[in-house]
């Protein structure tokens, strides 16, 4: 994991939740030797497959490459930030399909069996579209499940609508991001970067094993003096370094899922 933890120099201040959620599965051991294994013809057929505490994980990504270089495409029913686009009846105006495919910033397009899935770059909240209709001539609806995140799937729409300029803004744009669930605040972007770098530390094989003193100076405590011997031992800054390790590898193996939903 060299090449990961060369990235933790430069903050993720591109990603949400949901990137942060890609960013710990692609660290997941089983998830990477999974892939490894996984003829190069299979990695982009865009099949549902059964990966390691997948939380709907939908189409093979490789983990080498990082959730801002190369954005995931995840299930409408795992993720509710995906908007999910449907033909708008007869008659009626809606989204067209020029307004999606001239936006500056796509930072993944692909055409599967079910239809066109993308993703917008948009400052710290990207959008995530599943485009059910190919015909760039028909007006696009918002389709939204009555599920247990339709208010979050209300809010991811209305943020996109608001960006296409297609619904009144008020002035809660940022607002309307959040409460789509996967924005974060710089503590808790920050807190997670924490997280990605311990476990870039402890899963390390290029170097020798860090020891939990040295794991808590480099990510925990910087710039402060920590215990040695008995006093380290016995202290409360090496039962949260603990904690924090815990937290980290609790989200590689599954606990990202938490991340999709927001």
């Amino acid at each position: 994991m060299a090449s990961i933890a060369r990235e933790i120099d430069n903050p993720f201040q591109a990603l949400d939740a949901v990137g942060f959620a890609q960013e710990f599965l692609r660290r997941n051991p089983v998830y990477r030797a999974e892939y490894a294994r996984l003829p190069p013809a299979s990695r982009m057929q865009g099949k549902a497959r059964s990966w390691p505490g997948d939380g709907a994980w939908r189409f093979p990504c490789d983990p080498d490459v990082s959730a801002s270089d190369g954005p995931a495409l995840w299930l409408a029913r795992a993720v509710p930030a995906v908007v999910i686009l449907e033909p708008a009846p007869p008659g009626m105006d809606g989204i067209t399909a020029h307004a999606l495919f001239s936006w500056p910033d796509i930072q993944a397009d692909r055409i599967l069996a079910d239809g066109r899935h993308l993703v917008l770059g948009d400052c710290n909240v990207p959008h995530r579209i599943w485009l059910r209709s190919l015909d760039p001539a028909r007006a696009l609806a918002v389709s939204v499940p009555g599920d247990a995140f339709a208010d979050r799937r209300f809010a991811a729409a209305r943020h996109l609508l608001r960006r296409l300029k297609l619904a009144p803004d008020h002035g809660a744009g940022a607002e309307e991001a959040r409460g789509s669930g996967t924005a974060l605040s710089p503590f808790q972007r920050a807190r997670l970067a924490m997280l990605l770098g311990i476990l870039d530390d402890i899963g390390a094989a290029d170097r020798p094993r860090m020891s939990l003193h040295d794991i808590a100076g480099r990510h925990v405590y910087r710039g402060m003096t920590l215990g040695r011997g008995a006093v380290w031992k016995t202290s409360s800054q090496r039962r949260r370094t603990q904690r924090l390790i815990r937290e980290a590898l609790g989200l590689m193996h599954g606990g990202y899922r938490d991340l999709l939903v927001g």
